[in-house]
C-alpha cells in the first residue's frame, strides 16, 4: 500500500530566511509541492483575507493553514517523518531546538530590524516604513539588535572553528 502525499503549497517571500527553512526543509523530504509568491504592501491583504495569517512563510497542507516556519517545519516532521530533521537523542534534539529558537526569534527578527534601518536610510518607501511598523522599529531597537547580533555572531563565529556542526559531530546524520 501505498501512502498518499500531502497536497502542499508554500506561500513564501524569496529573501526571507523563514521561508528558506522550510524550502530546505521541504527539498530534503523530498515531499512535493508548489510554490507562490508572496508580494509585500500589495499581497498582504490578500493573504490575510485567505489564510488569516498577515506574515510568511505559510503552508497549506491539504486545506490546514500552517503559519510561521517552526510550526510548518513541525507539521512537516510530523506528516513526512523521513528523512529526519531532527536527532533521535533527546539531548542532542535539545540542543537543536535551542538554536533554532535562537535563530528564529532572536537573530533573524534581530537583523529584521537592523535591514529596515538600512531601508529607511536608502529611502526605500513605502516599503521601509511599512515593514517599520509592522515589526516596531525604531533607531534604538535597532541599535540594540545590532549589539546583540554583534556579541552573537562573534561567539558563533568562535564556536565553528573546530567543527562546522553547532550540535553533534554530523558522523550519524540527524538519527
Amino acid at each position: 500500500m501505498v501512502a498518499r502525499m500531502a497536497n502542499l503549497e508554500l506561500i513564501e517571500l524569496y529573501p526571507s530566511p523563514w521561508s528558506e527553512r522550510l524550502r530546505w526543509a521541504l527539498e530534503w523530504k523530498r515531499a512535493p509541492y508548489a510554490r507562490r509568491a508572496y508580494q509585500p504592501l500589495a499581497g498582504e491583504e490578500e493573504l490575510t483575507r485567505t489564510t488569516g495569517i498577515s506574515t510568511v512563510p505559510v503552508l497549506l497542507a491539504d486545506g490546514e493553514v500552517v503559519g510561521d516556519s517552526d510550526a510548518a517545519l513541525e507539521w512537516l516532521e510530523a506528516h513526512h517523518p523521513s528523512p529526519a530533521l531532527l536527532p533521535a537523542d533527546g539531548r542532542l534534539r535539545a540542543q537543536v531546538r535551542a538554536w533554532e529558537i535562537a535563530a528564529t526569534e532572536t537573530m533573524a527578527p534581530a537583523g529584521r530590524l537592523v535591514m529596515i534601518g538600512r531601508w529607511k536610510a536608502r529611502g526605500m518607501q513605502p516599503f521601509a516604513d511599512h515593514f517599520a511598523a509592522k515589526y516596531g522599529w525604531s533607531p534604538a531597537e535597532e541599535a540594540r539588535m545590532e549589539r546583540l547580533l554583534d556579541v552573537l555572531v562573534a561567539d558563533l563565529a568562535r564556536a565553528v572553528p573546530s567543527s562546522p556542526y553547532l550540535v553533534g559531530d554530523g558522523s550519524r546524520g540527524p538519527t
